[in-house]
């Protein structure tokens, strides 16, 4: 698992194809201290699917943003 916080990369990993793998997969660990919201702005900014992921101006709209 990765960690999301703490000055750490969202997808790390010491072996290259790994790392990729876990990029192209979007395997990540998002802390369970951070709020559910916030989650939801993280998990939706690292979407794999593009028409998934959240645009730029819905980022910029975000409670987490706007707040």
């Amino acid at each position: 698992m990765i960690v999301f916080f703490k000055g750490a990369l969202p997808f790390d990993d010491d072996n290259l194809r790994q790392l990729l793998e876990k990029v192209k997969k979007g395997v990540f660990h998002i802390p369970h201290f951070v709020p559910p919201d916030c989650q939801i702005l993280l998990r939706g900014m690292v979407e794999i699917d593009p028409d998934k992921r959240l645009t730029l101006e819905e980022v910029m709209r975000h409670t987490w943003v706007v707040a």
